[in-house]
């Protein structure tokens, strides 16, 4: 048997109330609301709107029920609103916000880093002492070239166009998949990041070995940077966003996940750009007969830009 229509309101007017409150501030805009008031917000609606089920079932002539209704109609409206993102907000995202959401995150672009950098190293050192473990880590077509002492980096010049679309396209790839596996508590994310870092440690040892590792660093000095740190960066986004599974803090990991994987999705987001610049680089440029130091300073130039935007804008 229901309970009495005043002991069910006296027992909900409070949340209602402030939900009202939440929800009338929320209107004026953008910053009227903390983070914080955000998650309370979408909890008293959530809440309320259970609360309207009963009180639709049990009471559905009372006055209560009618004014319940419009509170949570007003709250439905403001949580799920579709408004038009101004240019102001476009503008104050690349000059500010983005920035200082990868600084938030270095920890985490360290440990991608860290999961790809220390498996190179070890995988260069190992192969070298040990020439037979190129056989397990390298490709037997690029193997194959090294033993008649050529590089694949020889593209056409005519084939160079379709060269930079696909090597855009298989970055972009592995950005995503190194984010996305942080879906999975992070274990794809690192498979991914050690794995690539294996493979490149064991190609520097392989180039070495066979006379050619000038010819492999002039190759890639003009997008190595940009490209490197798009991974390391998407690396980062997917640790960020495996946290929301293995620490979500004071927040539940419903919440924890909505807000990590947003911020890590503006960063994936970002980087695909990034990666355009750099196939278009690793295309037309990186193939071609321009002197090394031409490609070098491409290359320092287009990765000091990348990070001085990303640690020096915004900090004011």
């Amino acid at each position: 048997m229901p309970v009495s229509i005043d002991r069910f309101v006296d027992e909900r007017s409070d949340r209602w109330q402030r939900l009202s409150t939440l929800v009338r501030r929320g209107r004026r805009g953008e910053g009227s609301l903390s983070a914080e008031e955000v998650l309370e917000l979408g909890r008293l609606y959530r809440v309320a709107a259970s609360d309207l089920a009963i009180a639709q079932r049990d009471y559905s002539r009372d006055r209560a029920t009618l004014a319940l209704n419009d509170v949570v109609a007003e709250a439905h409206s403001l949580v799920y609103s579709e408004r038009q993102v101004p240019v102001s907000a476009i503008r104050a995202f690349f000059r500010r916000d983005l920035p200082r959401l990868v600084r938030a995150n270095l920890g985490y672009v360290g440990a991608a880093f860290a999961l790809f950098a220390v498996p190179a190293v070890v995988a260069y050192l190992l192969a070298l002492a040990y020439p037979d473990l190129l056989q397990a880590l390298l490709p037997p077509e690029l193997r194959q070239n090294l033993e008649r002492h050529q590089l694949w980096t020889d593209i056409d010049e005519q084939l160079r166009p379709f060269a930079a679309s696909l090597i855009m396209t298989n970055n972009i790839f592995v950005s995503f998949f190194a984010f996305a596996g942080g879906a999975v508590a992070g274990t794809f994310t690192a498979l991914v990041l050690v794995q690539n870092g294996l493979q490149l440690g064991a190609i520097f040892a392989a180039t070495q070995s066979a006379g050619l590792a000038s010819g492999l660093l002039t190759f890639i000095a003009g997008h190595g940077f940009v490209e490197l740190s798009v991974i390391f960066l998407s690396g980062g986004a997917g640790l960020r966003l495996a946290s929301a599974f293995l620490a979500p803090g004071d927040m539940t990991r419903g919440d924890a996940l909505r807000i990590r994987g947003s911020q890590s999705l503006r960063i994936v987001l970002f980087c695909i750009p990034c990666l355009m610049v750099a196939g278009l680089i690793e295309g037309f440029l990186s193939p071609s007969a321009v002197p090394w130091p031409v490609k070098l300073g491409v290359g320092l130039v287009s990765g000091g830009a990348l990070w001085g935007y990303l640690l020096l804008v915004g900090r004011r």
